[in-house]
């Protein structure tokens, strides 16, 4: 009854319905099959429209309109608002002058008035009425308090922010979900940065991540269960990898950088620790400014503080309160290290790999001092520099210089100088290259000169100084 019911010129036009485009006059290719659909446009084009009451209280030439569902794009809509696609019950149903909005949902948009280029999918899915370009999918995603610029996907993603926030980017059931206040807020993976309010400038990628930050700022995460246990106020921290920080992070430990799966997953109030690799510092609880690069790196540290390693493995088996260590080097400082040790210094692959107890050991090379393991103030520089296992107060400078079956006091500069003594030999000086490579078994020697003493075995106290000298 009374469709098209107007002097109409128009072509190719459908009326399906009571009222159904009944004040059309001059509009071309409009389709409206429902009650009231189109019921008072004139003189509009290509609008299609099924439903109750879709496009019922537009009067002025809408044109390129598409609605579905009861309700659809049912308000005062204006020339501004051409190309409107509204598919649900109430989608759109406040439009006015917003331009190039797409809602596809029931009551998805329905708060929308002005605002512009807005693209909804999904049941209630919403935005404010003056916001614009906005991407939100997924049901009851978004708010009526949303402001501009937000992407949004998943189920209830950013739908109670408590201001006019923008910016966003929440993807993944349940990220963001609380009463945002954070523009440029970043929350990818499910309830990514749930319990978000206003901390500012946090990024979250990956599910639970920063799972119970509220009011803290500034951190980046990567990573599924990332910062998930972390106080609500913690700020200023990078975790890349999953289950890094997972334990019950407190705001003392703010700056922490732990970078690989599982790396400083135990730590909470620990402060200044940089961990890059995976389980590195995996253990630490409170000791502070320890860095770990490397995998396994200062694997079983927990109270320990201000050790440095660079490497895989370093220091991988020290006591939990290790401390003012330098490891550089795969597999440097592996032993049952315990705080005896504390100081040590470690330079090259496999330096000082046995260290256990000994005490201020300085080992540069691949394999220095390898072999000490309770010897102690032994400073070693060279490659494969040795020293034995409990000898201490040694010297040795040069490539495969010393032994391991070196006694105490020793000091050596050059390659390969006092390197074949066959027994612990004490107090001897030898600098020059191949000075003292012989099997001696005499201490107290002193050969200074390339090749000096080079044949010496057994023998008097001896002093030889020059090229090749007592050879």
């Amino acid at each position: 009854a009374n469709a098209l019911t107007s002097a109409v010129t128009s072509n190719g036009t459908v009326a399906v319905g009571s009222s159904a485009l009944t004040a059309l006059t001059g509009g071309t290719g409009n389709v409206a099959i429902g009650q009231n659909s189109q019921q008072l446009v004139t003189v509009g084009n290509f609008n299609t429209s099924v439903g109750f009451a879709t496009v019922d209280a537009s009067s002025v030439d809408t044109s390129h309109t598409v609605a579905v569902g009861a309700n659809a794009l049912g308000g005062a809509l204006t020339v501004a608002a051409d190309g409107a696609v509204a598919v649900g019950s109430s989608a759109l149903v406040a439009l006015t002058s917003g331009a190039s909005n797409t809602a596809v949902g029931r009551a998805a948009g329905s708060a929308i008035t002005t605002g512009s280029s807005n693209t909804l999918i999904g049941y209630s899915t919403a935005s404010a009425a003056t916001a614009s370009s906005n991407t939100i999918i997924g049901a009851s995603a978004g708010s009526a308090t949303a402001g501009s610029n937000n992407t949004a996907l998943g189920a209830n993603t950013l739908n109670s922010p408590a201001a006019a926030v923008t910016d966003i980017v929440a993807i993944g059931a349940n990220a963001l979900t609380s009463a945002v206040t954070s523009n440029g807020t970043v929350a990818v993976g499910s309830s990514a940065l749930t319990a978000l309010t206003s901390g500012a400038s946090n990024v979250a990628i990956g599910q639970n991540g920063q799972l119970t930050i509220t009011t803290g700022s500034n951190n980046t995460t990567l990573g599924a269960n990332v910062m998930d246990g972390a106080a609500a106020t913690c700020s200023n921290n990078v975790g890349i990898g999953a289950n890094t920080l997972t334990s019950a992070l407190t705001a003392a430990a703010d700056g922490t950088t732990a970078v690989g799966a599982n790396a400083l997953t135990a730590l909470t109030t620990g402060a200044g620790n940089t961990a890059v690799g995976s389980s590195a510092l995996s253990a630490l609880t409170t000791g502070g400014s320890n860095i770990a690069v490397g995998q396994n790196g200062q694997l079983g540290i927990t109270t320990g503080s201000n050790n440095t390693t660079l490497g895989a493995n370093v220091m991988d088996g020290a006591a939990v309160t290790c401390s003012n260590n330098v490891g550089v080097g795969s597999n440097t400082l592996t032993a049952a290290l315990t705080a005896a040790a504390d100081g040590a210094v470690a330079v090259g692959s496999y330096a000082l790999t046995a260290l256990t107890s000994g005490a201020t050991n300085t080992a540069v090379g691949r394999n220095a001092g390898a072999a000490i393991t309770t010897g102690s103030s032994n400073t070693l520089v060279g490659h494969t520099t040795a020293s034995a296992a409990t000898a201490s107060n040694n010297t040795i400078v040069g490539a495969t210089s010393g032994s391991t079956a070196l006694g105490s006091n020793n000091t050596t500069l050059g390659a390969n100088t006092l390197n074949s003594p066959a027994a612990a030999v004490t107090n001897c000086v030898a600098v020059g290259n191949n000075a003292l490579t012989a099997a001696t078994t005499q201490s107290g020697i002193t050969a200074v000169g390339a090749d000096a003493l080079a044949s010496l075995t057994t023998g008097a106290t001896a002093t030889a100084v020059g090229f090749q000298a007592l050879t």
